[in-house]
């Protein structure tokens, strides 16, 4: 991939232009405090952003359940940002694929909150999130999440001068065949493209490039500046139309419908 010399923060999500955001009156995009939670993968992630500024990231990949840590983090964020709860203008949280448990704790967890405070909240897809990690490098990206039974969660994207575009919708797929439709230069990122990766260098050799091993992970920041971007355009949600996006059934589900 090409590498663009421009700062990843003053690359992405693209320009934004000062004005009104859905539930928040007059106030402008740049000067919000974003809290954002990640909990759809084996790491469980909170971020705090004010405007195009991060205050303050924290991840935790210890294997731990999300419901033991997430509270936590969210906490030990706010302290380190100096801020409250009550000075936190909007919510931004991963909404899948991913692991179904983890998608519902912290989806429920900030639900929660907004319920009680009123303030927006914003759904961001994992792979929409992991796509974004390739700044500030520009091309075609393919993101890899590993969906277990060897199949992978997988979307395509182009990614220019910090704008992102969603070029193939998610899926649920086999590796191979995700891998085999690319022809180009290309980023392949997340959980599945470190598992598949000698895959990936068979088929595409050194047209196939690798962000950071620390890029693989969902970071919590990219969700809530992914969230900026969706509140300036006024694309909050309503609570309740807060849903996880799972791409498949779960075990059980699957299941039930074998038996019926």
């Amino acid at each position: 991939m090409r590498r663009k010399n421009k700062s990843p923060g003053k690359n992405l999500p693209g320009p934004r232009e000062k004005g009104l955001v859905n539930g928040l009156e007059n106030r402008v995009a740049d000067s919000l405090k974003i809290l954002a939670v990640d909990t759809a993968s084996q790491s469980c992630g909170v971020a705090i952003v004010h405007g195009d500024t991060l205050l303050c990231e924290i991840c935790v990949n210890t294997g731990d359940t999300h419901s033991k840590q997430v509270l936590s983090l969210m906490d030990t964020a706010l302290g380190f940002s100096e801020l409250k709860l009550t000075n936190i203008d909007a919510y931004a949280v991963t909404t899948g694929p991913g692991s179904f448990t983890g998608l519902r704790i912290g989806m429920s967890v900030l639900k929660g909150i907004v319920l009680a405070d009123k303030k927006p909240i914003v759904g961001i897809s994992s792979l929409d999130a992991l796509a974004w990690q390739c700044n500030p490098y520009h091309g075609a990206v393919c993101v890899l999440m590993d969906a277990r039974r060897k199949e992978v969660y997988c979307a395509q994207y182009t990614l220019k001068a910090g704008l992102l575009k969603k070029t193939v919708e998610g899926a649920v797929v086999n590796p191979g065949k995700a891998i085999s439709a690319i022809h180009e230069e290309c980023a392949f990122i997340g959980s599945g493209a470190v598992l598949y990766r000698n895959l990936i260098l068979e088929k595409l050799g050194e047209k196939a490039f690798f962000p950071p091993a620390s890029s693989h992970l969902i970071k919590a920041s990219s969700a809530a500046f992914l969230g900026l971007e969706q509140l300036q355009n006024r694309q909050s949600m309503e609570p309740g139309h807060l849903v996880p996006d799972y791409l498949r059934a779960s075990d059980a589900e699957i299941k039930r419908i074998g038996k019926g």
